[in-house]
């Protein structure tokens, strides 16, 4: 065998040769490629060959196809040869740019092939191919949508029994089970098994693809048995592996794969059975498929990931028996970790565990190390050209993963700023994309305006939120243009951190109007990060625990005042004395002000509300400084940034908008009130109000002229799609104003000033696995522009809605409509609510009890005729959910 492959190698240096020599003949090109990549192809792909040979052939392809029109009767030929010949470096590299080129040329042979012609199945299955590899690395559902189309075409034109078409039902099975990881669809897993069963039906026993189709059956079935635990799916997982398994030979390109196939079944028996019998031998299996697998193929770092994991659970189940267990750990996901092919999902994951595994030893300096990559890997899970909807989905599994790298690191003594600038990175990944995109860039339009004019015109495009631009891969060509044009950017005197994270010392500018306070938790500790003009600081809360900070999140719903002083005693104490806020200001002095940066599931708190609020001693975060929050350093610069002149200088619109009666929501008897009230303010504001329709369309344009914007009705947070929270018009049924609306509606140019959601749950982060992306309806007003937000994070009184809103406008007619007016609008509103709470003991001066039929809370479920009820022994502190985003 090997003198055969030298042979067949020998052919293809010739043949390259030739091509350098120029002396191949124009209709003999296409021809020769396709023969000579061949045993390339083979050597690649069943021996792990080296890529040097594959590189050439690919080079001489590109340059061969380069210079044949589009109506060359051999580009069909040569652009399938090409095909092949990126599918099988990628499969070794991950090059994205090799997946994309696959794509690209598979779309024009599909688009170019008449309909009738014999070979279409073929170019759509082609494509199909690509679009389902595509979906899975990198994650658009416009990829899954169109393969699914175009497969089932393929299918149904191609005859019953064809091997071609059991391909065609392979890749349509494939995409359809990622489809049904995705979505939960169980019909589409349904279609995926009767897919695969049907590839299997149309190949004959002996054909070289039997064992892709097997391990496809596999997997259909293993994935059903996880969803429904039924053994009989489990059987026929761990028989089609075997099969698989048994006819892939060692040299075989799809030997990786089904030893793979067949550890992940045996992995899923030892979890139903608990006996060690099939553990021991799918670690056996995984250790063989490493001998089969190239040192630069990113298989190896699966086969590694997973040895890790059941190496983990024999450890588990043998305890002290298994002592190398450790050892063996650690040496595993280090091999994982190092496989840099792989693709960024997969290190991450990897990176995770070694970190874990790592620091339980108290290995901190290399678990921070290890660490610090995945999280700088994270970005590359939401390129730009993906949907919005796309990126949360690729994130969902990473959440607290930066939060973990900046614990880490401390425990590794590195220092407050590297840790703080971990964070930056690993949060917001979805809306800091969108901050970079949006950046005000003045002085580069002053100094290089040619460079400005390309930079507006690309994040023009790029951020039309489809409406301009609907294919992912003209997005995707569009995005490679930006990323040089930053690069270009990047590259003039004085631009060389253009769009770059935050430096340590733009992280301390943020501070000049005060500190930023960025509460971190984690299992491995929590802190706070004190940001101030001059330094950075950190302060161990040695008594706050990520176990008990979610237990006193639940604890939200039935009584706020023990949450309350647990969360004072804990944090908000320990943080303002450190900074010198030991004791109210007096009387006539300016308030101090802070900003609260919260991670994780300190986002379900209010930090502004801390304290100890029935013994009326100052011991309160209220008592001593005003608060606004933010959902990072770069969010708060981005809207500080925004050219303010323009805000105080195009509209003095106030856009009003009162919704007493939703469709199929309860009434909100004291929402016209409000409107009223803030009608009546407008001329001594300075402001012209505006009532449009309470329709969808309406509102979307209104934005684009008003100075601010007041919303009392309805609030919806939606905690598994948090980009689907919504306002709640009259059309919300069919046309609902959603967290995606808002974000994309592109306002800076207006610069408008203040959003005040005076509805429940608005800044609400409730999706626990994208808690770290702070996707909400505040944040979405932020990003769409407004330099302040006023919102709730639950739901909220509705006859205290109107409370709040008088004092907070009647603050800025007072004040003037400036950045602190607004913050201090807010906090007097809070501060005389909460002197006047009936629920606090110390309070004098109280307002009689509000009746049954004024209690309503601004959620979006009807709660009874009487409004929200009100559970024995607890008390509502009707001021406390209410907070401001702003600068």
């Amino acid at each position: 065998m090997s003198d055969l492959n030298s042979a067949q190698t020998l052919h293809t240096e010739v043949v390259l040769r030739m091509f350098e020599d120029q002396g191949v003949a124009d209709h003999d090109q296409a021809t020769l490629i396709s023969n000579a990549s061949r045993p390339v192809c083979s050597l690649v792909e069943r021996q792990g060959g080296s890529l040097q040979l594959l590189n050439s052939i690919i080079e001489v392809s590109e340059a061969t196809l380069s210079t044949m029109p589009l109506s060359h009767p051999s580009r069909y030929v040569m652009s399938q040869t090409l095909g092949k010949l990126l599918r099988v470096r990628f499969s070794r590299t991950d090059r994205l740019d090799d997946l994309h080129r696959g794509v690209a040329l598979a779309k024009e042979s599909a688009s170019r092939i008449p309909a009738d012609h014999p070979d279409r199945p073929i170019c759509l299955d082609h494509l199909g191919g690509w679009l389902v590899t595509r979906f899975l690395r990198v994650g658009a559902a416009e990829d899954r949508d169109q393969a699914v189309e175009l497969l089932e075409t393929a299918a149904s034109t191609t005859p019953t029994g064809s091997p071609r078409r059991g391909e065609i039902l392979a890749h349509l099975s494939t995409v359809l089970r990622g489809e049904f990881e995705r979505t939960g669809n169980e019909e589409k897993l349904e279609r995926a098994i009767r897919a695969a069963d049907e590839a299997m039906s149309a190949i004959p026993p002996t054909h070289i693809m039997r064992p892709a189709r097997l391990i496809e059956l596999a997997n259909s079935h293993l994935t059903r048995f996880h969803r429904a635990h039924d053994p009989t799916d489990l059987d026929h997982a761990l028989g089609a592996a075997n099969n698989a398994v048994s006819i892939a030979t060692h040299d075989h390109p799809e030997r990786a794969e089904a030893t793979y196939a067949l550890a992940i079944s045996l992995q899923a028996q030892f979890k139903m059975s608990q006996e060690l019998d099939p553990l021991d031998r799918a670690i056996d299996i995984c250790e063989g498929t490493l001998v089969h697998v190239a040192l630069d193929d990113h298989m190896r770092a699966r086969a590694f990931s997973l040895l890790g994991m059941l190496l983990q659970s024999k450890m588990r189940m043998r305890g002290d028996e298994f002592r190398e267990g450790n050892e063996l750990l650690l040496r595993y996901l280090r091999k994982g970790w190092e496989c840099r092919n792989s693709p960024p999902r997969l290190r991450i994951e990897i990176g995770a565990k070694l970190a874990a595994s790592l620091a339980s030893q108290l290995s901190w300096a290399e678990a921070a190390t290890v660490l610090q990559q995945a999280v700088e890997l994270l970005p590359r899970l939401s390129p730009r050209p993906l949907s919005d909807d796309d990126k949360q989905q690729t994130l969902r599994q990473f959440a607290g993963l930066a939060s973990a790298a900046a614990a880490v690191t401390l425990n590794a003594k590195g220092d407050a700023d590297h840790a703080l600038r971990l964070l930056e990175l690993g949060r917001g990944v979805i809306n800091g994309l969108l901050v970079e995109i949006r950046s005000d860039i003045s002085d580069l339009r002053k100094t290089h305006s040619y460079l400005a004019q390309d930079f507006e015109y690309l994040r023009g495009v790029l951020d039309s939120s489809g409406d301009q631009i609907t294919n992912y891969d003209q997005r995707h060509e569009l995005d490679v243009k930006f990323n040089e044009l930053i690069q270009v950017i990047r590259s003039q005197p004085g631009f060389e951190g253009f769009l770059k994270p935050l430096t340590v010392d733009e992280m301390k500018a943020a501070a000049d109007r005060g500190p930023i306070i960025v509460v971190n938790v984690s299992h491995y500790r929590c802190d706070a990060f004190l940001v101030e003009s001059s330094q950075t600081r950190v302060l161990e809360l040695p008594n706050l625990s990520l176990e008990e900070l979610h237990t006193r999140a639940g604890q939200l719903k039935t009584d706020h005042l023990p949450v309350l002083a647990w969360l004072w005693d804990t944090v908000a104490n320990p943080v303002l004395d450190f900074l010198g806020y030991e004791h109210p200001p007096p009387p006539g002095a300016e308030w101090p002000h802070v900003w609260w940066i919260p991670t994780g599931a300190m986002g379900l708190l209010p930090l502004h509300a801390a304290g100890m609020h029935d013994q009326g001693s100052g011991e309160a975060v209220l008592d001593r400084v005003m608060s606004s929050y933010n959902t990072s350093i770069k969010s708060l610069l981005y809207t500080r940034r925004q050219d303010l002149s323009i805000a105080s200088g195009t509209s003095n619109q106030a856009l009003l908008l009162a919704m007493p009666e939703t469709p199929r929501q309860s009434p909100l008897p004291f929402a016209n009130e409000e409107i009223t009230l803030l009608r009546g303010l407008c001329q001594s504001l300075h402001l012209q109000p505006v009532e449009p329709p309470r329709c969808r369309k309406e509102v979307l344009q209104r934005l684009k002229t008003c100075k601010i914007f007041h919303f009392a009705g309805h609030g919806q947070s939606n905690s598994s799609e948090p980009s689907k929270s919504a306002l709640l018009l009259s059309d919300w049924e069919s046309n609902t104003l959603t967290v995606a609306d808002l974000r994309n509606s592109r306002l800076q140019g207006a610069s408008p000033f203040l959003a005040y959601l005076s509805a429940c749950s608005t800044g609400a982060n409730s999706a626990v696995d994208l808690v770290d992306e702070s996707i909400h309806l505040v944040s979405s007003c932020q990003l769409a522009g407004f330099r302040h937000v006023i919102g709730t994070l639950w739901e909220v009184s509705d006859k205290h809605c109107v409370d709040v809103a008088r004092i907070l406008y009647q603050t800025i007619r007072d004040q003037g409509m400036t950045d602190a007016g607004i913050c201090l609008g807010l906090h007097q509103a809070l501060l005389e609510l909460r002197d006047r709470d009936e629920a606090l003991g110390h309070i004098v001066d109280r307002e009689p009890a509000p009746s049954p039929s004024c209690s309503k809370g601004r959620n979006a479920i009807p709660l009874g005729k009487n409004g929200r009820k009100r559970v024995e022994g607890t008390s509502w502190l009707n001021w406390v959910p209410y907070i401001h985003f702003g600068v």
